[in-house]
C-alpha cells in the first residue's frame, strides 16, 4: 500500500498516475478457483475464418512437440551468430554480420536473451552466457555510458533478475546488485533519474517515471 509505506511519495504522484492506482486497487482483476485444463489449438484457420477461437481444431502433442523443437532451433541459430560475430557486444547487425555497440555498452543482447535460453531449453548457451557476466559484465558497467537508464533498467536489469530467479547462479544476483546500485545512485531525493548512466547527463532528468517513484520509496521506506 504506497499510501502507508510512503505517504510523501503518493503525494508526488501526478493525477493520472494516482487515477491508475486507485482503478487498479478497485478492480482487481478476476481470478479463476479451479482453472480447467488448457486446450492447445490450431488457429491456423481463425484469420481465413475457418473456425472460431474455441472450434479450432485441437493440436497434438507431436505437432506441439515438433514446433518447440523448431524455436529452439531458431533461437540457437540467432545465438551462434551473436557468439561468433558479436560476442560481448550490444548486437549483432541481421545483414552484415557486423558487430554493433548500441548506446549500451555492456552486451545488452546476451544479457536479455538468458531467460529465454533457459526456457527454450538451451542451458549450454545459457551458461556460456552466465559464464561472460561472471567474468567481464563488471567492467563493462563500471565504463558504460550515455545508455538510457529507462531501457537498462528493463532489459539488462530485468535480464540479470530473471536469468537469477530462473537458475539460482549468483554471479547474476552480483551483476544486477552493482547495476542497481549504480540506477539507485543516480536517482535525486525528487525520485528523478538522468535520462543516461553518464554522469555528464546527471542534470537532464526524464519524465517521472513509475520506476523512479519505486526507487525512491524504498529508499525513503530504508531510511526510516
Amino acid at each position: 500500500d504506497l499510501g502507508k509505506e510512503a505517504p510523501a511519495c503518493q503525494k508526488k504522484l501526478d493525477d493520472p498516475m494516482r487515477n491508475q492506482i486507485a482503478h487498479a486497487a478497485a478492480n482487481p482483476l478476476p481470478v479463476q478457483s479451479k482453472p480447467g485444463k488448457r486446450q492447445n489449438r490450431d488457429y491456423a484457420g481463425l484469420s481465413a475464418g475457418k473456425c472460431s477461437a474455441s472450434q479450432c481444431p485441437a493440436v497434438s502433442a507431436e505437432v506441439l512437440k515438433g514446433r518447440a523443437v523448431a524455436i529452439a532451433a531458431a533461437i540457437k541459430h540467432t545465438w551462434d551468430g551473436y557468439k561468433r560475430r558479436a560476442w560481448g557486444s550490444d548486437e549483432v547487425q541481421p545483414m552484415s554480420g557486423k558487430a554493433k555497440n548500441a548506446g549500451f555498452n555492456h552486451g545488452v543482447m546476451l544479457v536479455d536473451g538468458l531467460d529465454t535460453l533457459w526456457v527454450a531449453g538451451l542451458k549450454e548457451e545459457f551458461w556460456d552466457g552466465v559464464d561472460w557476466i561472471g567474468r567481464e559484465f563488471g567492467k563493462k558497467i563500471a565504463a558504460s555510458y550515455g545508455s538510457s537508464v529507462f531501457e537498462t533498467s528493463i532489459r539488462t536489469l530485468g535480464g540479470l533478475l530473471a536469468a537469477y530467479d530462473l537458475s539460482g547462479d549468483k554471479r547474476l544476483l552480483d551483476a544486477a546488485t552493482k547495476l542497481g546500485s549504480k540506477i539507485s545512485s543516480l536517482t535525486t531525493e525528487q525520485g528523478r533519474t538522468p535520462y543516461t548512466l553518464s554522469l555528464i547527463h546527471i542534470s537532464e532528468p526524464t519524465r517521472l517515471l513509475s520506476i523512479s517513484y519505486a526507487v525512491f520509496c524504498l529508499k525513503k521506506k530504508n531510511i526510516q
